[in-house]
């Protein structure tokens, strides 16, 4: 069997990047179920102890990845029914509570070996066949923590081999929708708009308000008008699109509300009221936000909060004469930065939009720059990136699955 393999240990270079992904300054590696720092062991995603690269590991309590995933192992090989205390929807909760807490990487560990937990027992798991949701969540979690390395491994490792079954198990219509909207955002992200706006052009026209889940059209809907504003085209569309995702949103969720009252400020960044733009997100920062910079515990995520408040920054940068406020809010973002609201390795996704948005005419020269470059995402990711998003996307498109239902 592949788990009595010797295990390899991983290379100096490897730890160091698991450390910087995983880790703290107190320790190597947190598990990304439990949150303990003690007695975790280096999980091997594909069971194959010899592969200890850096994409292959995911931190896990020792007693969890030694006992219970290996009495998974044993009764899925058996196709026997044994108690599951870890479940992939127990992950996800644990994936989305990271994200609250500002770890997405630790957030993107707990919703891969979700996945794995699919792909490697699927007797065990059948009830999440296909693992779409848990897949997205990778995506999203890597892009939040500004990884395209693991991106790129999770789309080619967990999502190709289910989108190229021609045996009938693979992704339904609602998946392929939520992966594409995810695939645009990573798209969006490192600003290859183009495919971006392909993308979504081509989920547009086959969502259905009405039939789809409301989180993929909120998602949808925003991430189309953001590429409008990025764009400078169809402003009064993006404004219908996201006061639609706005009314969605208040009953999804509060972070996604926030998030999504942001990109409304963008559009008018975009046309040129600034007035309009800072009362929004003032009221926004001071809402999602206590202590002057903190996150409010359930309201917004810490990515949500630094985006807002960079994009609050930007917007009063613009004015003439920035004054007291510009410099207090730099201040509260320079504190969500450096006093552990966000982690070491956050980066914004949105960060593009805000440079593209508010600074069409090279405007944000007055802001501090080594701080910007401390949150924005590289601007020449993994090559593989490139090339598994356009095998993903054309099977994904191509699938007979992509309809909306008769009737």
């Amino acid at each position: 069997m592949a788990n009595a393999q010797k295990r390899k240990k991983p290379g100096l270079n490897v730890r160091n990047r698991l450390r910087a992904t995983y880790g703290s300054e107190y320790a190597e590696k947190c598990c990304v179920i439990t949150g303990d720092f003690d007695g975790v062991d280096w999980h091997h995603i594909d069971e194959n102890p010899i592969n200890s690269t850096f994409e292959n590991l995911i931190p896990v309590k020792g007693y969890i990845n030694q006992v219970t995933f290996e009495d998974y192992r044993r009764a899925s090989a058996a196709r026997d029914l044994i108690n599951r205390p870890w479940t992939p929807i127990d992950l996800l909760r644990s994936s989305e509570r990271w994200f609250h807490e500002g770890k997405p990487c630790l957030g993107y560990g707990a919703a891969r070996i979700a996945s794995r937990l699919v792909l490697n027992y699927l007797p065990l798991f059948m009830e999440y066949w296909p693992p779409a949701t848990t897949i997205s969540q990778s995506i999203s979690m890597a892009r939040h923590a500004g990884n395209d390395d693991l991106i790129a491994d999770t789309i080619a490792r967990d999502l190709l081999p289910i989108s190229r079954s021609r045996e009938g198990q693979t992704f339904s219509r609602p998946d392929r929708i939520k992966l594409l909207i995810q695939l645009a955002a990573t798209c969006e992200d490192f600003m290859d708009l183009q495919t971006a706006n392909t993308i979504l052009s081509e989920v547009m026209e086959i969502t259905s308000k009405s039939e789809d889940n409301p989180a993929d059209v909120l998602r949808l809907y925003r991430r189309q008008a953001m590429g409008y504003t990025a764009k400078d085209a169809r402003l009064d569309d993006a404004v219908s699109l996201l006061k639609d995702a706005q009314q969605i949103a208040a009953g999804v969720e509060r972070d996604r509300y926030f998030s999504t009252t942001n990109a409304l400020a963008w559009v008018a960044l975009r046309r040129g009221d600034i007035g309009s733009a800072v009362e929004v997100l003032s009221e926004v920062s001071e809402g999602g936000l206590k202590e002057g910079y903190r996150p409010r515990r359930n309201y917004i995520a810490p990515n949500t909060a630094v985006e807002t408040t960079l994009s609050l920054y930007s917007a009063l940068s613009l004015y003439p004469q920035p004054g007291r406020k510009a410099h207090a809010v730099k201040e509260r973002l320079q504190r969500q930065i450096d006093e552990g609201t966000t982690t070491r390795n956050l980066r914004v996704p949105g960060m593009a939009y805000t440079l593209s948005t508010v600074t069409p005419d090279g405007h944000y020269s007055k802001a501090d720059g080594a701080l910007i470059n401390r949150l924005t995402l590289a601007r020449n990711p993994n090559p593989k990136l490139h090339s598994v998003i356009a095998e993903a996307v054309e099977d994904l498109m191509e699938a007979p699955q992509l309809r909306l239902p008769d009737g």
